[in-house]
């Protein structure tokens, strides 16, 4: 009895060793299964901002005169005018000066219950010019300005609103104080509102006077 004893421990062994065998490659791919594999993740996306316009974009524009800062950061007051550009900078406004190349609203911005006989136009640096002589014209915007005339705003002279491109354009255009937001040709140059194309298209619809 005793060698069959060995033999079937013998074989016993040889059955665990196969056995433990097979546990052992399946524990290996297990673990090739369950470990995660070391991948790159793919780099984060970063939103790039998109490249400055180099000029503000309002809905309808304002009446406080603007320009674009590139200086312009958080904070700053005057920055972000138009809600969309940080370098859209507001001016003749809480301190801040206007540069030569800022947009200043038209006269006709000027909003009077009643057309004055007097003569009037619009000037960035009221109320802070001669001590506001002239300044709020409409009683409602402080850079509508009384000018000329015979009475006490004589000395102030009427400045002649005109049209302010950057490079002169091959359409034909003139000043016109009708305009206003919105209106086919007008604010031409981008900086004031009765600056109007016209003659050429897509503005052949709308004549141009002697002088454009």
């Amino acid at each position: 009895s005793r060698p069959f004893y060995r033999k079937q421990c013998t074989s016993h062994r040889r059955s665990f060793r196969q056995r433990s065998g097979s546990m052992v490659s399946m524990s290996r791919i297990a673990v090739l299964v369950l470990t995660p594999f070391a991948w790159a993740a793919p780099p984060e996306q970063v939103q790039e901002r998109p490249p400055n316009s180099g000029r503000c974009s309002f809905v309808v524009d304002p009446q406080t005169p603007y320009y674009w800062d590139k200086d312009c950061k958080d904070g700053m007051v005057g920055c972000w005018a138009d809600s969309a550009h940080v370098e859209c900078r507001f001016c003749s406004y809480d301190g801040v000066p206007c540069p030569p190349n800022a947009w200043h609203p038209s006269k006709a911005v000027c909003n009077f219950t009643n057309e004055p006989a007097a003569p009037y136009y619009w000037e960035p640096q009221c109320p802070e010019i001669d001590g506001g002589l002239g300044c709020r014209a409409d009683g409602k915007h402080d850079g509508c300005r009384y000018c000329g005339g015979e009475d006490e705003f004589r000395p102030i002279e009427c400045k002649e609103e005109q049209c302010t491109f950057a490079n002169e354009p091959l359409i034909p255009y003139y000043f016109d104080e009708t305009c206003e937001a919105g209106k086919k040709g007008c604010n031409a140059d981008g900086m004031h509102m009765g600056c109007r194309f016209c003659g050429a298209m897509p503005y052949n619809d709308i004549p141009c006077p002697p002088e454009a």
